[in-house]
């Protein structure tokens, strides 16, 4: 295989432990071209592998399969932008909290647009993604994150929805019982929102994105 490969491997476990069998994928589907001309060799055919139920299966499937490719493909473009979050949040770059809800949002409307925005095909795979995240990640304190960090909050395609506000106010009121400090950060958001005072001095606009 390596011949055909030019010694790329088909597994690479150390890029994210949490989306080997994604990544393999896409290793294979790199390694096409390379791999039906090694099933096609003649060295190949003298081998054992050839002869082996196993070995016979995969060469029917890599040279014969006509769903195989497409599905691979489909898997391979669709899965990407979750493989992308699942490396950020592996990562100690920089925190991830403040970044997570945006980056999802993000992930299922590249996915969207993979799809060809064609709903049957993008959301079965929300779906799925809605499954994990929803119980696992999807937190009041992840929208506040997203809320509070004005990298995001003043871009213009900042989501000031429902969700997001009622999960800010949801962190608010479990961090800040009292309340005469809940109405004072109530207005002082108030002026976050419209950049005012300190928050509109150029010293704050100038370091938003650091």
């Amino acid at each position: 295989m390596r011949s055909f490969t030019k010694n790329q491997e088909i597994l690479r476990p150390a890029i994210t432990r949490f989306a080997i069998a994604y990544l393999t994928l896409q290793s294979i589907y790199k390694q096409k071209q390379p791999l039906q001309s090694m099933f096609a060799c003649e060295k190949w055919k003298g081998s054992n592998w050839s002869k082996h139920p196993e070995g016979v299966k995969v060469k029917q499937t890599i040279m014969f399969d006509g769903r195989f490719w497409p599905q691979v493909a489909f898997c391979v473009k669709t899965t990407l932008p979750i493989v992308v979050v699942l490396r950020e949040v592996d990562s100690e770059v920089r925190p991830s909290m403040p970044y997570l809800y945006e980056m999802m949002d993000s992930a299922k409307e590249q996915i969207a647009f993979a799809c060809g925005g064609i709903k049957s095909k993008y959301m079965p795979i929300w779906n799925k993604i809605d499954e994990r995240w929803t119980p696992q990640l999807h937190v009041p304190l992840h929208a506040a994150g997203y809320y509070l960090n004005p990298q995001l909050r003043y871009e213009p395609n900042f989501s000031n929805d429902r969700e997001v506000r009622e999960g800010l106010f949801e962190c608010m009121k479990r961090m800040i019982p009292d309340r005469h400090e809940h109405a004072l950060v109530d207005c002082q958001l108030d002026m976050y929102d419209k950049a005012l005072g300190d928050f509109g001095c150029d010293m704050a606009i100038d370091t938003r994105k650091r």
